[in-house]
C-alpha cells in the first residue's frame, strides 16, 4: 500500500494543474494581507521557475525558504543520507548522535515517550518544548493558532520570525 512508500520516492503529478490551483489558493486566502506582494514574489520562484518531480525535494526547497525568512539558521538534512535505527526514543536519540548534536528539545508530546536516562548516558542534555503560539492578526475570522509559517509571513513580514521565540515553558 501507500505506506510503504518512502517520502523521497512519493512524486508529483505534474499532469496535475497543482502548480496553478495551489497559486490561486494562496491569492484568496491571502490577497489583503499586510506582506502579501512580498511573500508571492518570493513564492514564485517554487511555482514559476522549477519543475519538481519529487515532492521531498519542494518540501526541502520550500522548508529551507521558510527557514530563512523566519531567522532559522540550523542546517537542514535528509533522512535518506543516514542509517538512523529504532523506533520512538530510540530513533530520536539514535538521529541526535549520527547528527553530533549536544542538546534535543522534544516538543510537548516528547515527555509521552522520551527515556532521559538514555539521553543522560549518551551526553546529550534534554529539553521539553510546550509552545504557545502568540496570537496575531489574521484575514479571516477569530485568531487561528499554530496555522501555518506562510500565514504568519503573511500577515506580519519580517516581524513572523518573533514567534519562532514565542513562550516556552
Amino acid at each position: 500500500g501507500g505506506r510503504d512508500v518512502l517520502l523521497g520516492d512519493v512524486t508529483i503529478a505534474n499532469d496535475q494543474a497543482w502548480k496553478r490551483k495551489h497559486w490561486r489558493s494562496l491569492d484568496l486566502a491571502y490577497r489583503k494581507a499586510p506582506f502579501f506582494l512580498d511573500v508571492m514574489q518570493g513564492l514564485a520562484w517554487f511555482y514559476e521557475q522549477q519543475e519538481w518531480e519529487h515532492l521531498a525535494d519542494l518540501n526541502v526547497a520550500l522548508l529551507g525558504y521558510l527557514a530563512g525568512k523566519l531567522g532559522v539558521t540550523t542546517r537542514i538534512v535528509r533522512a535518506a543520507e543516514y542509517s538512523f535505527q529504532g523506533q520512538k526514543n530510540a530513533l530520536v536519540l539514535d538521529m541526535a548522535r549520527q547528527l553530533g548534536a549536544s542538546r534535543y528539545i522534544f516538543g510537548e508530546h516528547g515527555v509521552d515517550y522520551a527515556e532521559p536516562d538514555a539521553w543522560a548516558a549518551a551526553g546529550i542534555e534534554i529539553e521539553f518544548q510546550r509552545f504557545t503560539c502568540p496570537a496575531y492578526h489574521q484575514q479571516h475570522g477569530p485568531f487561528v493558532p499554530n496555522l501555518s509559517a506562510i500565514d504568519a509571513l503573511f500577515n506580519l513580514g519580517p516581524a513572523a520570525a518573533d514567534l519562532i521565540g514565542g513562550k516556552r515553558t
